[in-house]
């Protein structure tokens, strides 16, 4: 079954060839493809040989897949569970919403057929859940329903209000031979009424009889008599049955001993011992049950008797089960093997295995992978996990030949099984009878693997989903729908017994850590959080943060109530000076600050966005009914108000229109620049701007302020934006010499397709000179600087290719993926350099910052292990530093559970960065525990 996941991106470690696209539905099935060789993170001396025999793709521009399960049969034919709208599983379009289709591939993943079952028109139908296959190709199909579909065999019964299981067997030339349902039934105010029923797995014993599990409300009788009761209405209850070939119950069983006060059990996976015929299944039940809500794996007779149970103990993350075994494998002597994962401590077989910290549900934390075993007689053996900080799942295992397991999963991050470091991605993994690791790889994680199944010869079929962009072999899958179906053969035996270097997290000289500052709401506050927005450096040395709060501290005492404007002050060090917040009234007047920037005497400038009429210390800003309205406040270098100004925007017949916020700066004077959009019309002191017409499109703005908050000019820049269904101002810089420099775009009606542009603005605001960035789909500038020199610094994100400079750069899968784009322009707009991510880099840059010297400080954030210019490096959120020339000095990125929001610069080459953390980390060998969901997290990193 499919496993859990989570963010996270890296290389792919092992690949194969790939098909350019699904064949016409008259051609003949496609040969398997020629195998390429390996392509490691780091390529060592002599390449690999590939461990791919052939890839498949299916999908139509306007198709959307998923994949529920994949079997196979003794030959290796292939039978694949899919859903989705659209779909083209090899055999041509099925038009409309597929509830699910059933489609079979030979051993080479030629299409044999496919059976189409769609929702009708009321969005009732089948869902499938699981599949499995006979060794002479029977396919038996197993999940739930709505409505009253016909699988081939004749209508089922309606199911009500409720939702009702169903079997159904298919012949290896596709037609039914037989479908059955499973209905349980709840009296509620005396009403008896359909309840719910979820078929979750099941499988084949040796004599081809099906075992099933999963849950159920209320009562159910399989035909062997009633289990659970009507007048207890439950989320579900456990339960466990097996039937003949032809759909006959054989018998059922439910957990009934204690069902007093149980709130829901289920079955989560299900196996049967191939020689002796004892069934083995594992699922998990909250507090009331008999298995004392946590994980349990049990095994029964071939006649049903239950012979042992285990529970899983640990203390499990509050709210959760803590354990979940996803699959079930049995080995020779009638040895159990169980993968999932777990999330807190978990006690078996004399060791205590501990996932990554903090144990809280509502952390950020990742589960752990679970691997175990028990002997027949269900006495634990031995248990493993990932090691140091890993998070993952286990998803399937299998039992090889040889009596070995082979495993997947997924790691969530930088992991080791016992073959080295691997980066996050999809895994597979091969391991002795005790657990031991004798091989693993990990795929590239855009590659979202959801099955397995075996095939002959020691090779293994996964069955993916792709949405964006792949490495896979050397080259780059590119989706043809929205998402669709890869299906890929591995030869496992080929796994690599040991891991490719990893890229580092960091590269040059320079950015190592300096010092730290978490800062926790826990302790301060039963339930709060905060959060930084922005930040600027002050001349000092220290920095202030823009953010809000709900209960937080910022490193002070506690900000009661929700503040969505918080000021704060901190020296050189992180000491906290002082806060200045504002609290949301309760009829709603509020302000929410967007954007930061200090002046050269420490004074803050302020920019965001408030309903109602908030005071920020100089008397209520002008009303506004939604919360569209934008402000610019100033604050001196104490947090004392200085002024602030309301600008409320207006459309024709609506109460009023919306106002972003896309860029802040502060003069040599401490005078303003502001940019942003408007959605309506809006006065920023020297005239409106926009269009006051409903349904017209944004307008960019930009307007310059003198220090004493006086409007000096403002514009639209509509000549820039004329055409686009949206224009926005993103970015702005002020030079030395009180030049204006604004970044806009102009979007199209599809969201990753406009122009970017880059505008020097004279005394009155009008254009200097102007340099798009006319790539074929994106080029979006998210961040400027400028230099001393009049050179200006451009940091943003790249989809499809853009000539710069001489060069052409090309981002990944034909503009489907972002780019990290860095570049600068001379004085006068001409191209100077750009930069771009090489190979199977993802990107983009969030902001840049320059000292006195012209060295550039970028902050972004890397979406798959790329190379800034040093080496490759691990995907996460980085900071790099760059000569003003566009030569790398050093580069970094840190863990994916720190998510950056703020960058400042410090004296001596020193620089801060503000964002927050979720789960334990390690920074240059320095551990860091959050206390509560998320911390506030400082970090200084030194030149």
């Amino acid at each position: 079954m499919g496993g859990r996941r989570g963010w996270a991106l890296g290389l792919l470690l092992v690949c194969g060839a790939c098909a350019e696209g699904p064949p016409p539905e008259d051609a003949a099935p496609p040969p398997p493809l020629e195998a390429g060789p390996l392509a490691p993170a780091q390529a060592p001396a002599e390449p690999a040989a590939s461990l791919v025999g052939w890839v498949r793709q299916y999908g139509t521009a306007e198709g959307y897949a998923q994949v529920q399960e994949l079997g196979s049969d003794r030959a290796g034919n292939l039978v694949l569970l899919a859903s989705g709208a659209n779909l083209e599983l090899g055999s041509g379009p099925l038009a409309g919403t597929t509830a699910f289709a059933l489609a079979r591939y030979t051993p080479e993943g030629a299409p044999a057929w496919v059976r189409n079952f769609p929702l009708d028109a009321g969005f009732a139908g089948p869902s499938a859940a699981a599949v499995a296959v006979a060794p002479a190709g029977d396919s038996f199909v197993g999940g739930n329903y709505t409505g009253a579909p016909d699988l081939g065999a004749g209508a089922l019964p309606e199911a009500g209000f409720g939702a009702s299981a169903f079997l159904a067997r298919f012949a290896p030339d596709g037609r039914t031979l037989w479908s059955r349902a499973f209905a349980s039934h709840v009296r509620v105010n005396g009403v008896r009424r359909t309840g719910f029923m979820v078929l979750r797995d099941l499988a084949l014993d040796a004599q081809g009889n099906l075992l099933v599990t999963g849950s159920f409300q209320g009562a159910v009788d399989f035909g062997t008599g009633r289990l659970g009761s009507e007048a207890r209405e439950t989320q579900g209850h456990f339960f466990l049955a097996k039937l003949s070939a032809d759909g006959t119950a054989l018998w059922a069983t439910a957990f009934e001993e204690a069902v007093a006060g149980a709130d829901l059990s289920y079955g989560t996976a299900v196996a049967a011992d191939p020689t002796t015929g004892h069934v083995l299944v594992a699922g998990a039940a909250s507090p009331g049950e008999e298995v004392s809500g946590t994980a349990f794996v049990a095994r029964f007779t071939p006649d049903g008797r239950r012979q042992w149970l285990h529970r899983l103990e640990g203390e499990a993350v509050a709210g959760d089960t803590g354990q979940r075994v996803r699959s079930l494998a049995v080995g020779p002597e009638g040895s159990v093997y169980f993968a999932g994962d777990f999330s807190g401590t978990f006690r078996f077989a004399g060791k205590e295995l501990e996932s990554r910290r903090p144990h809280r549900f509502d952390s950020g934390a990742g589960p752990d992978l679970l691997l175990g075993a028990f002997d027949s007689a269900g006495t634990p053996r031995w248990a493993r996990a990932l090691p140091g900080l890993g998070e993952g799942t286990a998803s399937q295992l299998f039992v090889e030949p040889d009596g070995g397991l082979l495993l997947r999963g997924e790691l969530l991050s930088v992991a080791d099984l016992g073959t080295g470091p691997l980066l996050p991605g999809p895994i597979l993994a091969r391991l002795s009878a005790d657990g031991a690791t004798r091989a693993a790889l990990t795929l590239d994680p855009r590659l979202q693997v959801a099955a397995q199944a075996p095939q002959p010869g020691g090779r293994t079929l996964l069955a993916a989903v792709l949405f964006t962009p792949a490495q896979l072999d050397g080259r780059t899958l590119v989706p043809v729908a929205r998402q669709d179906v890869v299906l890929v053969q591995l030869d496992t035996a080929g796994l690599p017994e040991r891991a490719p270097a990893l890229p580092p997290a960091a590269l040059g000289d320079g950015g190592a850590l300096g010092w730290h500052q978490r800062i926790s709401v826990a302790g301060h506050a039963l339930s709060g959080s905060m959060d930084v927005r922005a930040l600027a450096g002050l001349p000092d040395g220290g920095f202030a943060a823009l953010g809000r709060s709900d209960s937080g501290t910022f490193g002070g005492p506690s900000l009661v109530g929700e503040r969505d404007l918080v000021l704060a002050r901190y020296d050189a060090q992180g000491a906290l000076q002082w806060t200045r917040s504002f609290r949301r009234s309760r009829t709603g007047d509020g302000a929410v600050g967007l954007a930061l920037a200090a002046t050269p005497t420490g004074e803050l400038l302020v920019a965001g966005t408030y309903s109602g009429a908030p005071d920020l210390g100089g008397g209520a800003l002008p009303r506004a009914e939604g919360s569209g309205a934008l402000f610019l406040a100033r604050f001196g270098a104490r947090g004392r108000h200085l002024w602030s100004r309301g600008f409320v925007p207006t459309v024709r017949g609506a109460e009023e229109g919306n106002v972003s916020v896309g860029g802040l700066a502060a003069g040599p004077e401490g005078d303003a620049l502001l940019t942003g959009a408007v959605e309506g019309r809006v006065d920023l002191g020297a005239g409106p701007l926009g269009s006051a017409e409903a349904g017209a499109a944004s307008s960019l703005i930009v307007a310059r302020f003198d220090s004493a908050g006086r409007t000096r000019w403002s514009t639209a820049l509509a000549a820039l934006t004329a055409g686009a269904q949206r224009g926005a101002g993103t970015a702005v810089a002020l030079g030395p010499a009180g030049e204006a420099f604004v970044a806009g775009m102009a979007r199209e009606a599809e969201e990753d397709v406009g122009t970017g542009f880059i505008v020097r603005l004279g005394a009155q605001g009008e254009p200097v000179w102007v340099r798009r960035l006319e790539a074929t789909r994106l080029a979006s500038v998210r961040a400027l600087a400028a230099g001393a020199e009049g050179t200006v610094y451009f940091g943003g994100e790249l989809r499809g290719t853009l000539r710069f400079a001489s060069q052409t750069l090309e981002s990944k899968g034909a503009g489907s993926v972002p780019d990290v784009l860095l570049g600068a322009l001379a004085p006068d707009g001409a191209e100077r350099w750009a930069r771009e991510l090489p190979e199977a880099g993802e990107g983009f840059v969030e902001q840049l910052a320059l000292d006195g010297e012209d060295r550039l400080t970028v902050r972004g954030l890397l979406l798959a292990a790329g190379d800034l210019g040093l080496g490759t490096l691990q995907p996460g959120p980085f900071v790099a530093r760059y000569a003003a020339d566009g030569t790398p000095t050093w580069t970094r990125t840190l863990d994916r559970h720190i998510q950056l929001s703020g960058l400042a610069l410090q004296p001596r080459g020193r620089l801060v960065v503000a964002g927050s953390v979720d789960a334990e980390v390690e920074l240059d060998g320095e551990r860091i525990l959050p206390e509560d969901r998320s911390d506030l997290l400082y970090l200084q990193l030194l030149p």
